[in-house]
């Protein structure tokens, strides 16, 4: 049952710089799972610090174009999954915009929606996850889907 296990999830706003403080707070808190949005890592950037990587999803070269077409300047997107060695999980799924790994019984999707994705996109996505969630009994949905209502 995943209730066993601390599992923290955090919009970071960029890793990089804050991989040894995330490393004391995994180390303070016990934590099993750490969940990270807005990792604004580049597809050439290294993690130095954190092992067993189960999920990272990190900006590619057409969402770059997209998003420099759009003028923004930098990528607020990316999402990277930590576990403990010792934690069942494993990565079910990977797309641009979403990721699902299950540990035990339990699915867990994690999402991020950039701000300016076209509604259409965000709701074949749903879609998407709502079919997931309706696979199964145990499901947790997380992360940052930058609703505008």
């Amino acid at each position: 049952m995943t209730s066993n296990y601390h599992i923290m999830m955090i919009n970071i706003r960029g890793l990089k710089n804050k991989i040894d403080s995330i490393r004391d707070y995994i180390k303070r808190n016990k934590i099993h799972i750490a969940i990270f949005l807005e990792t604004w890592l580049d597809p050439k950037d290294r993690i130095k610090g954190l092992h067993n990587i189960i999920l990272d999803i990190r900006e590619n070269a057409q969402r770059k174009l997209s998003r420099l077409a759009t003028g923004r300047a930098r990528s607020g997107d990316g999402i990277l999954v930590w576990a403990k060695t010792d934690v069942p999980i494993k990565k079910i799924k990977e797309t641009d915009y979403y990721g699902v790994i299950k540990i035990q019984e339990t699915i867990i999707v994690i999402t991020y929606l950039p701000p300016r994705l076209p509604i259409e996109r965000v709701a074949g996505i749903m879609k998407e996850i709502n079919e997931i969630a309706a696979s199964t009994t145990e499901v947790i949905i997380m992360g940052d889907f930058n609703s505008r209502i």
